[in-house]
């Protein structure tokens, strides 16, 4: 028997249960606040905050806002790039810290 997801892929709380269940092994913190998504890739080497910035931008409904934390030197450069191929608008908001808003 095939198993069925009781709650829709638009949710957040699906988005929740979902990355909290299969990512948070790897060492990235999710948490879901007010249609606010916070990934906490602190520590995280390059590429793994933009991997998983993608990941979790795609099931989320556009104009919801995903909060990037990650102190790779790299993820200045790779999120303005990532963002600019994917048509999403990012800001940092922080030193180490960035707001993404899907579109």
């Amino acid at each position: 028997m095939q198993w069925q997801r009781a709650r829709s892929r638009n949710s957040l709380r699906y988005f929740q249960e979902l990355l909290i269940g299969c990512e948070w092994k790897r060492g990235v913190k999710v948490e879901v606040n007010n249609n606010e998504v916070e990934l906490d890739c602190i520590g995280a080497l390059c590429p793994t905050p933009i991997i998983q910035l993608g990941k979790a931008i795609r099931d989320l409904p556009a104009g919801a806002t995903i909060v990037l934390k990650a102190d790779d030197p790299a993820t200045q450069s790779d999120i303005s790039a990532w963002a600019r191929m994917t048509g999403n608008s990012v800001a940092a908001i922080a030193m180490h810290t960035y707001r993404v808003t899907k579109r």
